[in-house]
C-alpha cells in the first residue's frame, strides 16, 4: 500500500521539485519547509503545512459577477472549491500564464479549502527561523505590506514569505461587505 502523501505525489510530478521531509520525516523545530512559487516574476513562499496538494492546470468553471481575484470553482476530491488568483489578490501585475507550468495550490485556510492559481511552482526549501528577515517598515506600512511575513535571501533570489490566511480572510471579508 502506497502511503505517500498527496502533496508529495503532486510535487514529485513537477520536474526539479525536491520533497524531503514531506512524509512525516522529523525536521528540527527551528526549520520550516516552504513551498516556493513565482507570481509576477517575484518569488513567494508559504509553509508546506498549509498546502493540501499542488495540481496541474485543469478546467474550472467561471462564475459571473464575482470579484476579479475569484477565477471560478473546481471539483477537488468531491468538494467544490474556489480558485483565487494570487496576482490579483496582491494587486501585482499579472504574468503571462504558461498553462503547462502554472499550478493550482490547494490550501486549507481556517475552515475553508481554496485553490490558488500561480504561474509556476519553483521548489520546496527549508528555512531556519534565523534566516527570515523582517520586511522594511516602509513596505510593511503599505496596504499590501501587511500580508508579507518576512523575506529570505537564497543565492541571488529574494523570496517573500506570505501570510496567506490573513490575505484570504481579508479578501473574503471585503467581498461580503
Amino acid at each position: 500500500m502506497d502511503t505517500t502523501s498527496p502533496l508529495k505525489k503532486s510535487l514529485e510530478s513537477i520536474s526539479g521539485i525536491k520533497t524531503y521531509g514531506l512524509d512525516g520525516e522529523k525536521m528540527p523545530k527551528e526549520e520550516m519547509d516552504m513551498l516556493i512559487f513565482q507570481a509576477s516574476s517575484e518569488n513567494f513562499a508559504i509553509p508546506v503545512k498549509e498546502v493540501e496538494e499542488v495540481l496541474p492546470p485543469s478546467k474550472w468553471h467561471f462564475l459571473p459577477g464575482l470579484p476579479s481575484y475569484i477565477l471560478g470553482v473546481i471539483n477537488w476530491r468531491m468538494e467544490i472549491i474556489t480558485i483565487l488568483s494570487l496576482e490579483k489578490l496582491l494587486k501585482i501585475p499579472s504574468s503571462r500564464l504558461d498553462k503547462k507550468r502554472s499550478r493550482l495550490i490547494v490550501l486549507k485556510v481556517e475552515d475553508m479549502v481554496i485553490a490558488l492559481e500561480v504561474p509556476k511552482v519553483v521548489d520546496v526549501l527549508t528555512f531556519t527561523k534565523e534566516s527570515i528577515q523582517n520586511i522594511p517598515a516602509d513596505i510593511q506600512s503599505q496596504p499590501q505590506g501587511k500580508f508579507f511575513l518576512g523575506y529570505v535571501k537564497v543565492e541571488n533570489r529574494l523570496i517573500i514569505l506570505l501570510d496567506l490566511p490573513k490575505l484570504i480572510k481579508q479578501s473574503m471579508e471585503e467581498m461580503q461587505s
